[in-house]
């Protein structure tokens, strides 16, 4: 079972790699969602571990998304809201 150091730890690494976690979302860490991939035909349900602040990148200025653990995929996903599918 995780201690509360290996949950920081873990948390802190999500941080740095996918930036500050965004408050203001309708899903949190933890939550399942259901959502499509832009080239798929498939509704998928992931796991939410972390939520990106809006930010820029390449010149490019992205909304707030989430970095969602999907095991059917067996990787990570970058979901925009606009790829959630409502139950």
């Amino acid at each position: 079972m995780p201690t509360n150091e290996e949950d920081e730890q873990k948390l802190a690494e999500l941080a740095e790699t996918y930036g500050p976690l965004y408050p203001f979302s309708q899903h949190k860490r933890g939550e399942m969602i259901r959502y499509t991939v832009p080239g798929s035909d498939g509704i998928y349900l992931g796991e939410v571990l972390w939520v990106q602040s809006p930010s820029e990148q390449g010149g490019v200025q992205l909304p707030m998304r989430y970095v969602v653990y999907c095991e059917e995929r067996g990787f990570v996903d970058i979901v925009f809201v606009t790829d959630l599918v409502r139950a």
